[in-house]
């Protein structure tokens, strides 16, 4: 706070001593309690304390008529930065939120399956160019074997998102399918709209966004080609090879083993008989997608039922001696678009 006083020189006394009554008035100095210290250094020590010097109000040894602003130096203001009015802040604060708000990106639209026309020079890199999506993707949506191979008023089926379009099989759960593809299952509730993850429907189509395939560790068919990617059922002496055999086609090899040897299945895939079935006796079929099967046969029991999903390696039956068997064995098929292959050029060594 700034201190104003107006000295005016008064008679009676000497003008020099005056001064000096109105400098020790000015500077808070008692004469009385002084102590046996002299004026001087006294005012010293209060113009050392206020932080002003008081010589420089005077002039020929007297103390002018003056209006003198006393301010200690320890408490001097700084001049603050000068605020914006109340409407100023609200107009700036308004034009912050609408930057904000036009700068958030407009919600992803919902994925869609578009039917495309193939055209003359067309080719599948074009098409999935064309509609943001990838060759993957359109050849797995249409169950291509071959990305090269396309004619010309060809009807295909885009999925506008990278990703895979799924039907849904019996005893599936939206659980399920998630963990097929390794999906996060909120992921495919926002992609299909789905109000109640409960009540998935068998035919159902549903997109699978970002993912390329049902996961695993091998890939049975690339470019449509089968590959030797199968796990063995089940480890034993092979008492019968793929091929002709006592005059007819024997469509599997043998594995012998006793009574009761964990069967394992060779790849995942999804159960689609298990039962009794003529000459196979106890027989489970794995389907293992994109025309790919497998069959294990003359079980002595059977332990997953038909649409039960089963990943490679995972126990499906115990060997046994049931329907045309000569003895304890496994009887092993891998089918791959409705035909019989040799087992043993598939199977992992």
């Amino acid at each position: 706070m700034a201190l104003f006083l107006s000295l005016t020189v008064g008679g009676g006394i000497s003008t020099f001593q005056q001064t000096l009554l109105e400098q020790a008035v000015l500077l808070g100095i008692d004469g009385a309690a002084a102590g046996g210290a002299s004026w001087d250094d006294q005012f010293a020590v209060q113009r050392t304390l206020l932080g002003f010097d008081v010589s420089a109000w005077q002039e020929d040894g007297e103390l002018q008529d003056a209006e003198l602003q006393l301010v200690p130096m320890a408490y001097q203001l700084t001049e603050e930065p000068e605020l914006p009015l109340n409407d100023e802040i609200v107009e700036e604060s308004v034009e912050e939120e609408e930057e904000e708000k036009q700068e958030e990106p407009p919600p992803p639209a919902k994925p869609q399956v578009l039917t495309h026309i193939v055209q003359s020079g067309e080719t599948l890199w074009d098409i999935a160019r064309a509609y943001g999506t990838d060759v993957n993707t359109i050849a797995q949506v249409n169950n291509m074997g071959n990305v090269h191979r396309l004619a010309v008023g060809q009807k295909l089926a885009i999925l506008t998102v990278v990703g895979v379009l799924h039907t849904v099989e019996q005893g599936e759960t939206l659980w399920d399918i998630a963990r097929m593809y390794s999906v996060g299952q909120d992921k495919i509730i926002e992609a299909n709209e789905i109000a109640n993850p409960h009540s998935v429907r068998v035919g159902q189509q549903l997109v699978i966004p970002g993912a390329r395939e049902r996961v695993q560790r091998y890939q049975l068919v690339r470019n449509g080609v089968l590959q030797p990617s199968f796990s063995w059922p089940m480890r034993g002496r092979i008492s019968s090879h793929f091929g002709m055999r006592w005059g007819r086609m024997h469509y599997g090899v043998d594995i012998a083993a006793p009574t009761g040897t964990s069967v394992r299945a060779a790849a995942d895939g999804r159960v689609t008989f298990a039962g009794r079935n003529g000459g196979y006796g106890n027989l489970v079929i794995i389907d293992h997608g994109k025309g790919v099967e497998t069959r294990y046969a003359h079980n002595s029991r059977l332990l997953v039922s038909v649409g039960a999903w089963v990943e490679r390696g995972q126990i499906i039956a115990r060997s046994g001696n049931t329907g045309n068997s000569t003895g304890p064995h496994l009887h092993f098929e891998i089918r791959y678009r409705a035909k019989a292959v040799d087992p043993i050029k598939f199977l992992i060594r």
